[in-house]
């Protein structure tokens, strides 16, 4: 059973699907379980395990499925008798933890800014991919710390590239063009983050040309161009601390640094 319970974590965290781990950490009198078993439950309700059944197990999938809405662990505690009607007549209590997929890191460019923001994006627990056109550039060797390498035309990998509201992406290549392509290619995209490196000028012609080819102005004020808080950074390693710590204001939910900084930079 614990076997399978592992795998079922395993599995999920492999799908990008999100869940919560149910665990009994208190069990007296007569329950049908006992403290730390376990039972994995699924977005969709689905289970793998049990906690015990009944009543009890049907109001900890309720609670889990509680958890993975609202994203933070919860626990309850069951007089099974008084509360569910349940005759063993024991007292339960369970911890739910919310299991969510890892988040990505989409690095477009593996430069010196490119190869920086993937280092600290590692660090900050995304699962980190960089991508370049150049040979020899994405690759383990430049860049231990990430998880995917992906050598090839910037435009046909951003267009097959799977998103959804998990997914960060970060446009640093080597030439405006391939950033402008590239921007162009993802703006419609499900994202958590869009960001781009570049000068007003550059930011202006970028949006320019979305608005030219039909992109709702929604999608064009989500993308955060320049990126990054606004601290000063002038080498890759200072830029690369702004831009993470821009995803990590989104990922909390703290974005006023930057909504700041861009009215300041664009003028606006």
């Amino acid at each position: 059973m614990a076997a399978d319970i592992w795998k079922a974590l395993a599995e999920m965290e492999r799908r990008g699907e999100r869940g919560a781990l149910a665990i009994v950490i208190e069990a007296r009198g007569s329950t049908p379980r006992d403290v730390g078993s376990k039972m994995v439950v699924r977005e969709d309700g689905t289970v793998v395990g049990s906690v015990g059944g009944g009543a009890f197990e049907k109001d900890t999938v309720e609670l889990a499925l509680k958890a993975i809405q609202e994203g933070k662990p919860l626990r309850k505690r069951f007089l099974l008798e008084d509360d569910l009607k349940m005759r063993c007549g024991g007292v339960m209590e369970v911890y739910v933890e919310p299991v969510n997929p890892k988040q990505k890191l989409v690095v477009f460019g593996a430069g010196h800014v490119g190869s920086a923001v993937a280092r600290v994006g590692t660090l900050l627990g995304f699962h980190t991919v960089v991508v370049d056109n150049r040979p020899g550039f994405a690759t383990a060797e430049r860049i231990p710390e990430a998880h995917e390498w992906l050598e090839g035309n910037y435009l046909e990998i951003a267009r097959s590239l799977e998103t959804d509201e998990n997914t960060y992406v970060v446009i640093v290549t080597h030439g405006h063009g391939h950033d402008d392509e590239i921007l162009q290619a993802v703006v419609n995209k499900p994202l958590a983050y869009l960001g781009m490196i570049g000068s007003r000028r550059k930011v202006k012609s970028a949006f320019d040309k979305l608005r030219e080819i039909g992109v709702p102005e929604a999608a064009i004020q989500r993308v955060r161009a320049p990126m990054g808080l606004d601290i000063g950074a002038e080498t890759p390693e200072e830029i690369a601390v702004s831009v993470a710590a821009e995803m990590v204001a989104v990922r909390r939910g703290a974005e006023v640094a930057h909504l700041a900084m861009r009215e300041r930079v664009l003028g606006k």
